[in-house]
């Protein structure tokens, strides 16, 4: 609708409301939607004024939660008490059992019980009765007040989409193209201040697009292509964010130009374009004065092009993504906030000091024991790195980025003190004096490489995984305290040009903490993911049908001290510790006692030709205990190692034999890979028997489809022992192909 002369357009935005208009009589009244116009400036202010609520809120509620000893009375701090010292309890004799390290056990024993008292005394006086429900309702009134009022500032982003077909249509006759403009999620809604903010970047993705992606008609048909390309715009909400996708079917991007036109402009030297990435070399577009036009026009040319966009996409607090393939197209992704005025975050600690992460750019959080960092931190060039999910995560300590002087608390006397290790990964031994040169000052002073002077549970490393667009990286900070909701100040001028921060909050407590800025982060720190990437392409590479390229999750055992088996864990229904005293011998055969009834229990050595284990008369066992079984069995233990998620090739000629499928390299060890029931078939064979007489599959030619190659491997030897001939293949697309490429088959086989 046109705004009337007299109404000020720029500075007005309309709400509409239901309403019941008089009707003549006898008539019903139909229901019209009234317009008011009411100032952005006024929507401004009271948008801010309910951020200052929510502050006010927060404030409230740590007043609230101060600690109060004499409201609490000791009869609900010994309750408390009574539970975290039977778990230390737990701990300690746990860790005993295990043969840990006496010193370490008694550490976390002690810090669980001391984390208990400190709850118990720190009860929360929001939490008493009287309080708990006044703090609610004033919790959910401030909620509520605060999404109202969000709502009434949010615009249907197709008010941005509705100008870009033109746009495209008068640049299509200009560069003599044939281009359609599709738009989808035109009412999917954005703060009005952000979709003012997306206007620029959007117009110049899109004329980039027209101009650099989609290729002239002619060049489209020689390459099998429609001559009129297409740009699809689209937007929908995913993750509390709204996601903008610019996709079109052009000549895509070639990483090889990319690399030739930033080494030709400086960006980049030669010899680092050498070792770029494709991935990598896509990203140079978001370099500074970057261009691959040939000429200056109207257009393009003009090096003021990506790099404005991300800045832009970055200061509505957003980040930028880039998909592109040569000759298929490419796929700009940008992820938008819902409001800049509010942010939910991560509450971190480093060197003393509060910061604030935005959670819509964390995708977890990683604790590791002190004692296990020296085995779990890896070093990847110059890099630390750990490896999560079979990816490899850099790290980076905040502390150090900001300038700040890293700390670790002394186990001794519990205080934090500076950190001089030089690397994430170092680990620094007690220094001990042999007794006969006690007396001895000038003697030097023996290494124990097994005692870690950083083992108490209070130096783990805490890791906070962020993701800016597509890459990963882990930033290590001294503690993760809490969630909250946070309003969001613009920064000082004095800020301009740094890096780590977009912003400044007020906490609850009264104090300032900054926001930090993933993608600011992730430059600041200058890590190198060329290394990375290398390696995440070299384990998509080594992947095949029958090497297990779909990757498996693996629980690792132990039976004699130096073998390792392996079974796939979505096979495996529980795992109980047992005592030997447990284990009754019938005859040949032994059992446990297993949910009121006796189950049966095979140990490895006496049915595959491998060691029996040298442990003592005492140590513990573990029974594995698979689904799937008509009958039930377990397979003992006498250690289970480690769960771990492994793409290795199992090769079926190295370890042969009834029970196991083949054998795989895991970290630098051989592994045999047990086939459980054909374990469990030989323990019992006339269970096990074909007493039926039906062999009604013998000779059929069956077609199996199935994407893991473990579960693959063992639906095959089914099928054959019942003199089936199979053909298997990875998935339902090559079925498909086979059965359209006219062969036959008796039987599909597929989940």
């Amino acid at each position: 609708a046109e705004t009337p002369p007299t109404a000020p357009a720029a500075q007005a935005v309309a709400l509409l409301v239901d309403a019941a208009t008089p009707a003549p009589a006898g008539t019903a009244a139909p229901k019209v939607a009234d317009t008011i116009r009411i100032r952005t400036d006024l929507l401004t202010t009271l948008m801010n004024q309910a951020g200052e609520l929510v502050l006010a809120r927060n404030q409230t509620m740590n007043l609230l939660n101060r600690r109060l000893w004499s409201l609490i009375g000791p009869e609900r701090v010994g309750p408390a008490l009574d539970d975290r010292l039977k778990e230390a309890r737990k701990i300690l004799l746990g860790g005993i059992r295990q043969g840990s390290d006496p010193a370490v056990v008694v550490d976390e024993a002690l810090a669980h019980l001391r984390e208990g008292m400190q709850a118990a005394l720190n009860i929360a006086l929001s939490e008493t009765p009287s309080i708990k429900k006044v703090a609610q309702h004033f919790d959910l009134i401030t909620s509520d007040l605060q999404e109202s009022v969000m709502r009434s500032r949010l615009q249907p982003i197709g008010s941005v989409f509705q100008k870009l077909p033109r746009i495209v249509r008068d640049l299509a006759r200009s560069l003599g193209k044939r281009i359609r403009v599709d738009l989808v999620g035109s009412d999917v809604e954005l703060d009005k201040s952000i979709i003012e903010g997306l206007s620029d970047p959007l117009t110049h993705l899109i004329r980039n697009s027209a101009d650099h992606g989609i290729e002239l008609p002619a060049e489209r048909q020689a390459a099998g292509k429609s001559p009129e390309g297409i740009v699809t715009v689209s937007a929908r909400h995913e993750g509390g964010l709204v996601h903008i996708v610019i996709a079109d079917d052009g000549r895509g991007m070639d990483a090889a130009k990319l690399k030739g036109k930033a080494v030709e402009k400086g960006i980049v030297t030669e010899a680092a374009a050498r070792v770029m990435t494709d991935a990598e070399a896509h990203e140079l577009i978001f370099a500074p004065g970057f261009s691959t036009a040939a000429a200056v026009t109207d257009v393009s040319g003009r090096g003021v092009g990506m790099d404005v966009v991300k800045s832009n996409i970055t200061a509505l607090g957003g980040s930028v993504g880039l998909e592109t393939a040569p000759g298929k197209g490419s796929r700009l992704t940008l992820k938008l906030p819902l409001t800049m005025a509010i942010m939910h975050t991560l509450v971190v600690e480093a060197a003393g000091r509060r910061y604030a992460l935005p959670q819509s750019s964390i995708e977890e959080m990683v604790r590791i024991k002190a004692n296990d960092v020296a085995e779990r931190v890896e070093i990847l060039g110059d890099s630390a790195v750990i490896r999560r999910r079979e990816r490899l995560l850099p790290l980076v300590r905040l502390s150090a980025l900001l300038g700040l002087q890293a700390a670790v608390v002394d186990d001794e006397t519990g205080q934090p003190v500076p950190d001089r290790r030089q690397r994430i990964e170092d680990r620094r031994s007690k220094e001990i004096r042999a007794p006969w040169a006690v007396a001895q000052e000038d003697s030097p002073p023996l290494h124990d490489a097994r005692s870690d002077r950083r083992v108490s549970p209070r130096s783990a490393l805490h890791i906070v995984a962020l993701k800016v667009g597509d890459r990963r990286f882990g930033v290590i900070v001294d503690d993760i305290l809490d969630m909250a909701e946070i309003v969001v100040k613009p920064l000082s001028p004095l800020f301009d040009g740094t890096l780590c921060f977009s912003g400044a909050a007020i906490m609850g407590d009264g104090k300032v903490i900054l926001t930090l800025d993933p993608a600011g982060l992730m430059e600041a720190s200058q890590l190198d993911f060329t290394l990375v990437s290398k390696e995440s392409a070299l384990r998509e590479r080594v992947g095949g049908i029958d090497g297990v390229g779909e990757s498996q999750t693996l629980l690792l055992f132990a039976n004699a001290a130096d073998e390792i088996f392996a079974v796939n864990i979505d096979l495996i229904a529980r795992i109980d510790r047992i005592g030997p005293e447990q284990v009754n011998r019938i005859g040949s055969k032994e059992f446990v006692n297993y949910h009121d009834s006796s189950l049966r229990v095979l140990r490895l050595h006496d049915f595959l030709p491998v060691r029996a284990p040298a442990v003592a008369a005492d140590a513990p066992l573990y029974a594995l205990v698979p689904k799937l079984v008509r009958h039930p069995m377990g397979v003992l233990a006498t250690g289970i190692l480690d769960i771990v998620r492994t793409n290795a090739v199992v090769d079926q000629e190295a370890v042969r034999g009834t029970g196991v499928h083949g054998a795989m390299m895991i970290e630098g060890r051989m592994v045999v890979l047990l086939n459980l029931y054909g374990l469990f078939e030989a323990a019992e064979p006339e269970l096990h028997r074909d007493t039926t007489g039906d062999r009604g599959l013998e000779g059929k030619k069956i077609l199996l489809a199935e994407d893991t190659a473990f579960f693959r491997t063992i639906t095959v030897n089914y099928l054959k022992g019942q003199g089936c001939a199979v053909t298997a293949v990875r998935d339902g697309q090559e079925a498909f192909d086979l059965l359209s490429g006219g062969e036959r088959f008796d039987l599909l086989l597929t989940d």
